[in-house]
């Protein structure tokens, strides 16, 4: 009888087995065996303690725990183990108290000759039954959107304030549905050239009612103008009338508004289009990536630091931390980087020092440095990046902040 073999190689820095049906594979101990030609054979994993199962390689892909092969050549499988270090959970960000809309009227305004009309304007169709508006709704929604007009306004009027163009504009030229005018949302566009970059989002009164706007700034390109779009978009959505950040800034000393939060998240492409990721507390609490949209099957890196609370110290000192590595899928140790918060207060330098690699189960230290002379009271925060190893329609994003 023709016979074909299996072997399976264990990877990652956890404990597992993985054994056969028929039996014939017990690896650790046996990871290979030969099989009747056309045998099924199902390969299950069985993950140690203290530690997780990370997926399959070779052969095989993906992560659950038994996989078929129909034996009708030679096969070879990696079943990957990874150390399931305990981790903080993500905080539950609370809000400012002004409740998100319900509801997008979304209006594309651009000024005549914007070399990105079109591509915006078909950005402008597409966002409001994207996948992406349901999931950075998720917390609040689900919301009915529309694209209720694009306008193209005089190059002329694009020299004056963006209040001033609205309220010249509105329930003329920039429609206003006066009879429901609930999450009604101007979508700017800046004319090139510009200067300056990133977006914002800010609002007027009208007959008594406050109207939210938005700017995209970044012109040198459609795909730039788009990923800022969807940022404000979802700001503007959670804190429309500009009456706090949505989060409390209280309850992290890195706190913005939920745009903010995922800045270095990569893209979400969809429709052609790319997103930028937003955070989400639901997300939070599952325990993956709490900036969504986040591509299913993809692995999410994060580290927990200890201690986890804020730090005092002295002018002249450090404060050292414990970075713990962590990841939801199977991975090689991945690079950390480190920034000042743009985000946040900073009133000095703090030279951070961290090791660069790390892995799930691993540590690496971070340091900080209080200079010398520094008044008490002062305060800095900084970010820790986990960087991811692939690209995103081109370009290189973090798994966390």
């Amino acid at each position: 009888m023709k016979t074909f073999g299996l072997a399976v190689t264990l990877a990652g820095n956890g404990a597992g087995r993985v054994t056969s049906a028929p039996p014939g594979i017990d690896c650790g101990a046996r990871c290979s065996a030969d099989f009747p030609q056309g045998s099924n054979v199902t390969l299950t994993e069985l993950s140690g303690t203290g530690s997780k199962f990370g997926g399959w390689g070779g052969d095989r892909s993906g992560s659950n725990p038994t996989q078929q092969i129909a034996l009708n050549s030679a096969h070879g499988c990696t079943a990957t183990f990874l150390a399931d270090a305990t981790h903080l959970a993500f905080p539950q960000m609370p809000g400012h108290g002004q409740p998100p809309l319900a509801r997008l009227q979304l209006v594309t305004v651009t000024f005549a000759g914007y070399p990105f009309e079109t591509f915006v304007q078909s950005f402008g169709d597409f966002v409001v039954g994207s996948q992406w508006l349901a999931a950075v709704t998720q917390d609040f929604g689900p919301i009915a959107a529309t694209h209720l007009a694009k306008v193209t306004l005089p190059a002329s009027a694009a020299g004056a304030s963006y209040d001033s163009i609205v309220l010249n504009n509105i329930g003329a030229a920039l429609p206003y549905p006066s009879a429901d005018p609930t999450g009604l949302l101007y979508l700017f566009y800046q004319p090139t050239p510009c200067t300056g970059g990133g977006g914002y989002h800010s609002y007027v009164t009208y007959n008594g009612q406050p109207v939210a706007y938005a700017v995209a700034l970044n012109c040198q390109d459609a795909r730039s103008a788009e990923g800022v779009a969807s940022h404000e978009i979802a700001e503007a959505l959670t804190d429309p009338y500009l009456r706090g950040e949505f989060f409390d800034a209280t309850s992290a000393p890195w706190v913005g508004e939920v745009g903010d939060i995922c800045n270095w998240a990569p893209w979400w492409i969809e429709g052609g289009f790319r997103f930028t990721a937003i955070w989400s507390n639901k997300a939070a609490l599952a325990g993956g990536s709490p900036c969504v949209p986040w591509v299913a099957g993809k692995a999410y890196y994060n580290v927990s630091p200890s201690p986890s609370a804020p730090q005092i110290v002295a002018a002249g000192a450090s404060a050292v931390f414990t970075l713990t590595g962590w990841s939801t899928g199977a991975g090689n140790p991945w690079t950390l980087s480190v920034n000042a918060d743009n985000y946040a207060q900073q009133d000095f330098d703090t030279a951070p020092q961290v090791s660069t690699r790390i892995n799930s189960g691993t540590t690496a230290q971070l340091t900080l440095h209080v200079p010398a002379g520094t008044p008490s009271g002062r305060r800095a925060t900084v970010r820790v990046h986990s960087q991811l190893t692939d690209l995103v329609d081109g370009v290189s994003g973090f798994s966390n902040d």
